[in-house]
């Protein structure tokens, strides 16, 4: 009976210490060790599952439901403490870095916003302004990718990179975007990127400071006014696809393709140039400005 006793209390308290999510010191921390060297494609089936974590932690379950989901991936939760507040985070296991990208997560008191930065080791800057936009603006959630754009890029065969999570039809983040698609049918997706002025397609391509697009030649009915609103409250030049400008709409985005697909308007894809990167990095000031530029949703 005492032995038995023991058994049941070794398996409870192993099941508490499974279901609690870990804990980790900062945002910077957890960003910087989920980095990886490889980037490994996920089956169909594991697509599935994530599909069903991250529409779990949208819909506010908790770690009993969403610890089965992540023991399936390889992932693990981890709570942050930033700004006062306790931030949900979704990532790889140390031994089990594939590439798959890391996910924050606010429980409560969020806006309908969601940040992806898919070039953050690529695009300079981009995933410190994902996560300082995503913390200050009290975005719903965030992504970035772990692995380098590039890695591994064959530059003889013209192919897209194995890693450029923003150009393949089947990842992790397109998991995110269809649960967020569903959880927020009325929301929108900011995803950052850079661009340099020079080696533009036109001329008109090296005035902008910033480009805005849906990701096709028929955007929704909200991203002009952003455009003007930006022009008039940063003072920057913004030229919206394809309107002012023929060049990096993303018209070849695979989270803005599986946004339209689902009938969902809320695809913003936002390409920065250096200064403009730089400025959202350093002045809090502009930063404000600029998120009170960004649509809540869907108008």
């Amino acid at each position: 009976m005492k032995s038995k006793c023991l058994f049941m209390l070794i398996v409870t308290s192993t099941w508490v210490s499974w279901a609690r999510p870990t804990c980790a010191e900062t945002i910077e921390t957890v960003l910087e060790e989920s980095q990886s060297q490889n980037y490994v494609a996920p089956t169909r089936e594991q697509l599935s599952v994530a599909y069903r974590l991250f529409a779990s932690v949208f819909a506010g379950k908790s770690g009993d439901v969403l610890q089965p989901l992540c023991g399936e991936l390889g992932l693990e939760l981890v709570q942050v403490q930033s700004m006062g507040e306790e931030l949900l985070v979704l990532r790889e296991h140390a031994a089990h870095k594939e590439g798959r990208g890391v996910f924050i997560f606010r429980r409560s008191g969020f806006r309908p916003l969601a940040i992806q930065a898919p070039h953050s080791r690529f695009d300079l800057h981009t995933g410190v302004i994902a996560k300082t936009l995503f913390l200050e603006s009290r975005a719903v959630a965030a992504a970035w990718n772990t692995v380098r754009r590039y890695e591994g890029f064959d530059s003889g065969n013209g192919k897209t990179s194995a890693a450029d999570l923003a150009h393949l039809e089947g990842s992790f983040f397109q998991s995110f975007t269809r649960a967020f698609a569903d959880a927020q049918p009325k929301g929108v997706l900011v995803q950052l990127h850079g661009f340099g002025k020079k080696g533009r397609e036109t001329t008109k391509g090296a005035r902008p400071d910033i480009i805005l697009s849906n990701g096709s030649k028929t955007p929704p009915r909200w991203l002009v006014p952003t455009a003007q609103k930006i022009t008039r409250a940063c003072g920057a030049e913004v030229a919206v696809y394809p309107f002012d400008i023929m060049e990096l709409g993303g018209t070849t985005n695979w989270q803005g393709k599986l946004l339209r697909s689902l009938g969902h308007s809320g695809f913003l894809h936002v390409e920065l140039n250096l200064a403009l990167r730089r400025k959202l990095t350093k002045n809090a000031k502009f930063r404000r400005t600029f998120l009170g530029c960004l649509p809540e949703k869907q108008s």
